[in-house]
């Protein structure tokens, strides 16, 4: 399979370079790509309860 250039592929499809992009993003499986940021410090449930306590009103110094 040759690679396309997204202009390339606008060209041929009548669609903006906007419209190809927001495809791709949604599209196309990140998965081949290696990612190069460090992991998270906090968990899903850090982020959840982080969340809630922002929601609730428990969290006293949110500015």
């Amino acid at each position: 399979m040759s690679l396309t250039t997204r202009s390339n592929i606008a060209f041929k499809t009548g669609l903006g370079k906007s419209t190809i992009t927001r495809f791709i993003k949604k599209h196309i499986s990140n998965k081949d790509k290696v990612e190069m940021s460090h992991p998270s410090k906090l968990t899903p449930y850090d982020k959840r309860l982080f969340v809630h306590h922002i929601l609730t009103g428990q969290a006293a110094n949110v500015t």
